[in-house]
């Protein structure tokens, strides 16, 4: 199995990639998948506070 991923597109901190996987005779998956950078201590230090006020941030 082959599987490859090409960046198409990047808007601000959004990464958008098309994915493909290839068997050794055809095509056995296709997709999207897109990612966002984080600024890693901007995101922890809202995590220990929300945590701080007991918050679980679900609906």
């Amino acid at each position: 199995v082959r599987a490859t991923a090409e960046v198409v597109g990047v808007e601000g901190r959004t990464i958008r990639f098309r994915v493909r996987a290839e068997d050794e005779h055809d095509l056995i998956g296709e997709g999207t998948h897109e990612r966002v950078v984080v600024n890693l201590e901007r995101f922890d230090a809202r995590v220990r506070e929300k945590a701080a006020r007991g918050g679980s941030g679900g609906g």
